[in-house]
């Protein structure tokens, strides 16, 4: 889905998280996915995209963080705030 939208650079970071209750008998097995990118204002469409085509999958699956956002580097226009 990240190539499909042009951002498949994006840092992926899954983990694992297992919790043994030493006074108990309860074994907590955690797994998370975590996806980061900081893309350009040129990739916006991309990210608009991949944020909606990915929200079907995120609202059914909890420990999953998926941070795609538009970063404004040096010598890049700003985005004109319409309808104040």
């Amino acid at each position: 889905m990240l190539e499909k939208h042009g951002l498949e650079d994006a840092s992926i970071y899954s983990g694992r998280e297992v919790v043994c209750n030493l006074i108990g008998s309860t074994l907590e097995d955690g797994h998370s996915l975590n996806i980061k990118k900081e893309a350009s204002p040129s990739q916006k469409e991309g990210v608009d995209n991949f944020k909606e085509d990915v929200k079907s999958i995120t609202d059914k699956i909890a420990d999953i963080k998926v941070e795609v956002t538009i970063m404004v580097g040096a010598g890049q226009k700003y985005q004109a705030i319409e309808k104040l």
